[in-house]
């Protein structure tokens, strides 16, 4: 397999991110497959991080996205679920799939990994917009809500991993040609 040089993996981070941006605007304009489009937009890191050498690409698909969203993108709330979450959780799991070997630890840290930006997006919000979280959220015990997430955290990366897969088996040649 030919690599692929810095053009063509600037190229491919630039579309990544405009698929991203895209994903993200839909998402904020119809709410009959928001959290679907959210999703794509996370998976977009995945096209330049998996090349080799790739994560300062990911990176600068990350950023980029970001910014462009918070431009353009009139619910601010969907560009933070990007830069707090849904942006850097591909970057994370392909440095804890890369780093750590055996699958099980590599899931548990992943989860960790998630909880943590979990209570610091909620310190943010506490913090710095000054919002009560505990008032918009209904008499739930706080335990309820810590299992949910985790089973959120679980099953988003499983799906996570299922559909990086099918892209790179089925995609990854279609999209990144190396003739």
């Amino acid at each position: 397999m030919r690599r692929l040089d810095t053009t063509t993996r600037l190229t491919v981070a630039a579309m990544s991110s405009a698929i991203g941006v895209v994903c993200l605007y839909a998402a904020s304009i119809v709410p009959a497959i928001k959290l679907a489009l959210m999703f794509l937009s996370s998976l977009c890191i995945w096209i330049p991080l998996n090349e080799p050498k790739g994560f300062p690409f990911a990176l600068l698909t990350y950023i980029a996205t970001g910014a462009i969203s918070l431009l353009i993108i009139p619910d601010k709330l969907y560009s933070a679920a990007y830069l707090l979450f849904l942006g850097c959780f591909g970057m994370i799991k392909y440095g804890f799939d890369r780093l750590i070997p055996d699958r099980f630890v590599s899931f548990a840290l992943k989860i960790i990994a998630c909880d943590i930006i979990s209570a610091l997006a909620f310190l943010l919000t506490i913090w710095i917009l000054e919002l009560n979280i505990f008032t918009m959220i209904p008499e739930i015990p706080l335990w309820i809500i810590i299992v949910a997430l985790q089973v959120a955290f679980a099953l988003y990366e499983l799906l996570y991993s299922l559909c990086a897969k099918v892209f790179d088996v089925s995609f990854r040649e279609l999209i990144v040609p190396r003739r």
